[in-house]
């Protein structure tokens, strides 16, 4: 589970990034599109993740409800 953590950690800061680069503007239209798409890539990982780690909350919950 900690490598998962530090995955997610390190895309997160990375979408982050590319975030505040796209945002500054200082960035021409072709390296503009490479982050935006990046930045897409990132945010589908980012997502399975939490979807899994809810999935994982959910049988915590239901596990405790039972007993």
């Amino acid at each position: 589970m900690a490598k998962k953590q530090i995955d997610y950690q390190k895309l997160s800061t990375e979408l982050d990034s590319i975030i505040s680069k796209l945002q500054a503007e200082e960035t021409n239209l072709d390296e503009a599109l490479g982050l935006y798409e990046r930045g897409v890539t990132i945010t589908n990982h980012l997502q399975e993740y939490l979807k899994v780690a809810e999935n994982k909350l959910h049988k915590i919950v239901e596990a405790n409800e039972e007993n």
